[in-house]
């Protein structure tokens, strides 16, 4: 059984600052993109076959309002 990573997503506080350390060690940063419906917006960055994604909430009430899965009652 193989694995393969599509994208690694970490979750940032507001327009992900971080992006900027990366930017400066001379990673290009693609565009960004805004979650209509979800409340999230990221930065990203792409790679050869993987893409780094900082990830943010927005808007709270979206994903509030959201339907999801439950995983854990604990």
């Amino acid at each position: 059984m193989t694995f393969e990573l599509d994208h690694l997503f970490i979750c940032t506080a507001i327009g992900a600052p971080e992006a900027d350390r990366l930017l400066s060690f001379g990673l290009t940063e693609g565009t960004p993109n805004i979650h209509p419906g979800q409340g999230t917006a990221n930065r990203r960055f792409f790679f050869h076959n993987v893409m780094l994604e900082l990830l943010w909430v927005l808007d709270i009430l979206p994903g509030a309002n959201a339907r999801g899965i439950l995983l854990s009652t604990s």
